[in-house]
């Protein structure tokens, strides 16, 4: 199957209404003057990072019920990388944009936010520069998407 604009755009649309989050955070991986090679290996890096940081957030937000059952108990989380085009600014490092839904009942942001640093930079050994913005207000019921592959 090849995986064009509208697919992704298909996908990002079934499962918009489960965002109630979203969060922006930087890599350790400065992206100024790589080579090809270089950046290959550092997207690759960043990669493995992300799976990591999504391993341990699963299991702060939901303990051992990630691993039993992972697809009733994890959130589910969207990510896109950026960064790996731009080897020019000093400054750049790869990050990811996160869009973050089916959160644990009654979870408020700033436990999110705690949650969120605490896995991707005390356990994934990535930046502090991390994000998190709420789209729908705390207040408001989420809609689960618990159970859902």
């Amino acid at each position: 199957m090849r995986i064009d604009a509208q697919t992704i755009k298909g996908f990002l649309a079934q499962h918009s209404r489960h965002v109630t989050h979203t969060a922006v955070a930087h890599t350790r991986y400065k992206t100024f003057e790589r080579s090809d090679q270089g950046m290959q290996r550092i997207v690759e890096l960043a990669k493995q990072d992300c799976r990591h940081f999504r391993n341990c957030l699963n299991k702060r937000l939901y303990s051992k019920r990630s691993s039993r059952k992972p697809l009733v108990y994890q959130p589910l989380l969207l990510a896109t990388l950026e960064g790996s085009l731009v080897t020019t600014d000093r400054d750049l490092t790869l990050h990811y944009n996160f869009a973050i839904g089916n959160l644990p009942e009654g979870m408020t942001d700033s436990e999110l936010m705690r949650n969120f640093r605490a896995s991707w930079v005390d356990q994934a050994g990535q930046e502090l520069a991390a994000y998190v913005k709420t789209l729908i207000p705390s207040n408001r019921s989420r809609t689960s998407c618990q159970g859902h592959g």
